[in-house]
């Protein structure tokens, strides 16, 4: 049988972009459906196979459940109804899309991909200039970091964004 489309299953939201993170909150309209966030560059997009990549990924979560069992494993990678949480570790400069898809319990040992990968309409990138100053002054120095970025999105101009900060 056909998977579901998972653009019609998830509503996903992109916020707070940070040089390296972003928010992230995802909804699915079934409220009982586990479903997995995932994060990728835009660039990558052309050569990315959803159905392949969904597949190894399933894989993985399968060899996860063969050793700590579903439980385990759904607390830790899983989500039902709504959540919200942060991609940490991202690279800067590069513009980004949210992932997810529903992910169905087979047995003790087995999930399956219940819906089709779906895919933000917006994206985030944050280009940003970081600077490092020491400034001698008498016999002593001034040190600064700082860094001063924008925030665009791709189809919602309503959240482009000045980011700074200085340590």
């Amino acid at each position: 049988a056909p998977l579901v489309d998972g653009n019609s299953i998830f509503t996903m939201t992109m916020s707070n972009p940070t040089e390296s993170t972003f928010d992230y909150t995802i909804t699915s309209s079934d409220p009982d459906m586990y479903y997995m966030p995932l994060s990728l560059a835009t660039k990558l997009l052309p050569q990315f196979d959803a159905d392949k990549e969904v597949s190894l990924v399933l894989q993985q979560i399968n060899q996860l459940i063969g050793q700590y069992g579903f439980e385990m494993v759904a607390k830790q990678l899983f989500y039902k109804g709504t959540s919200s949480g942060t991609f940490p570790d991202l690279d800067p400069e590069t513009e980004y899309v949210l992932l997810t898809f529903g992910i169905a319990q087979v047995s003790e040992t087995e999930v399956k991909a219940c819906t089709t990968l779906a895919q933000s309409e917006d994206t985030i990138t944050t280009p940003s200039i970081t600077a490092d100053i020491t400034l001698p002054i008498g016999g002593q120095y001034l040190f600064l970091q700082g860094d001063v970025g924008y925030s665009f999105y791709a189809t919602n101009d309503d959240l482009n964004r000045e980011t700074a900060g200085v340590v």
